[in-house]
């Protein structure tokens, strides 16, 4: 048996769609369902009003009639078939039925072997990238008529100081991704392809010019689970309940009788 056909919601929309045919083939036309309005009923349209209004109905049986109008109403739309002919009805009812095989393909909570294999798998999306700290000291354009000049004469004149700078003149281990948000895609190409000690630069941002000196480097390495659990098992259900949900829509393609021209 193949692995499309072991999947327990593939099974249950597939026996489900066969019974559903079986009863409509044999149910006379005429014959609908009865709109059944029991307490369970009667409880949740209060229930919901209650959320709605942020107070209980004043007529409870006015809200059963409304919902039984609404019900006649949606029954007969349906038996004409109305939501053929809209696109946006049409789009929402596949979007239900959408959720509702995701709800149905939602796996069971995960153990570590398989979250530590997953991880392993995708060891890029969750290990460490190279990282960089550094002190920085910064020339603004607005103080200075030639920022990079400055930062030049302050180098060669021993410890910077430099102007005060929003970001901080201490910038904790950051990588490259997350360097280049906040400064731009040059500078942190400028900064992580620095090498030794001491201060070195200029080296230029959006926000002026910048002399750095790093204090540590730490280099990529792939991550341990304890580390990332929460992210891992976020991505391993995601995966799975595509699958699952997409397996489930194509046993129900397969079964429909599609007319080719």
């Amino acid at each position: 048996m193949s692995r499309l056909g072991r999947e327990p919601l593939v099974h249950f929309v597939v026996v489900g769609a066969a019974l559903w045919g079986i009863h409509a083939l044999t149910r006379p036309a005429d014959e609908a369902p009865p709109i059944v309005v029991d307490e369970a009923l009667v409880a949740g349209l209060e229930r919901q009003h209650a959320q709605r209004t942020g107070r209980p109905p004043e007529d409870p049986d006015q809200l059963v009639d409304d919902w039984v109008r609404e019900e006649v109403l949606l029954r007969e739309a349906l038996r004409l078939g109305l939501e053929r002919d809209d696109p946006i009805v049409r789009r929402r009812l596949v979007q239900k039925m959408e959720l509702l095989l995701a709800a149905a393909a939602e796996p069971a909570p995960p153990d570590d072997a398989t979250l530590a294999a997953y991880l392993a798998e995708h060891a890029d999306a969750f290990g460490q990238a190279e990282r960089v700290a550094f002190e920085q000291a910064f020339f603004a354009r607005e103080r200075h008529p030639d920022a990079e000049a400055a930062a030049q004469e302050a180098l060669a004149a021993g410890e910077p100081s430099g102007d005060p700078f929003p970001l901080g003149r201490v910038q904790s281990p950051i990588d490259h991704a997350g360097l280049a948000g906040r400064y731009g895609p040059a500078f942190a190409a400028a900064v992580f392809a620095l090498e030794g000690e001491g201060w070195q630069g200029p080296v230029t941002s959006r926000f002026g010019a910048h002399l750095v000196r790093l204090t540590t480097r730490e280099p990529a390495r792939p991550a341990e689970l304890a580390e990332v659990r929460p992210a891992v098992e976020r991505a391993w259900r995601r995966e799975v309940r595509e699958r699952r949900t997409g397996e489930a829509i194509r046993a129900l393609v397969e079964r429909a009788d599609v007319v080719r021209p």
